[in-house]
């Protein structure tokens, strides 16, 4: 429960109790704008750092993103993406900032992990990260923060739409199916805890 909480994935209302965070479509496309501009801002303040201490372990983890991508195993992609992107925000040397950008991570990886396969092919995975590495060894501060907001853009349209249609959907394997049912609650939001994977 706690690295529920402290992953953004809980709300606590009086008198209600503690549920699992519901997002709208457009909640989705807040949080990733945030994330975008935390990573941005940890990018080019440990620029060096990040070029140091960092590129190197991320050039090694795009294999285990591939693999997983390949299985396909989403919920693993899920992980080893947070996992990859949090050396940006490590190297900022921020603790703040890093956590509040773990905070804004937790309620999108859950949603990516259930619809990432009907968003992207399983090579994709790799393609984007292995272009954002060689915008990061550039080192051109500019350019890194425009890479990662459309690195993130264009998967917070995708997943809004999901969430605000509420489509089912087929990954690319044809092997897991997603419905995201759309609660009628204040606020039309959505409930990604009742999300049904019939594999």
């Amino acid at each position: 429960m706690r690295r529920l909480d402290a992953e953004g994935l809980l709300v606590t209302r009086a008198y209600r109790g503690t549920h699992i965070v519901r997002l709208s479509g457009h909640d989705v496309v807040e949080l990733y704008a945030v994330r975008a501009a935390l990573e941005g801002c940890a990018a080019v303040s440990g620029l060096d750092v990040l070029r140091a201490e960092h590129l190197e372990a991320m050039e090694e983890q795009l294999d285990g993103l591939d693999q997983a991508a390949r299985a396909p195993d989403w919920d693993r992609v899920a992980v080893l993406d947070a996992d990859w992107h949090s050396h940006i925000t490590m190297a900022g040397s921020n603790a703040r900032l890093h956590a509040m950008w773990t905070t804004s991570n937790g309620p999108l990886r859950v949603l990516f992990a259930r619809a990432a396969g009907s968003i992207y092919r399983p090579e994709q995975v790799r393609e984007r990260h292995a272009t954002l590495l060689t915008v990061l060894r550039a080192g051109d501060p500019w350019t890194i923060e425009q890479s990662i907001r459309e690195h993130y853009l264009f998967t917070a349209r995708h997943l809004a739409a999901h969430v605000e249609h509420g489509n089912t959907t087929q990954s690319h394997s044809g092997k897991e199916h997603v419905t995201f049912v759309r609660s009628h609650t204040p606020g039309n939001r959505v409930s990604i805890a009742k999300a049904i994977i019939a594999g």
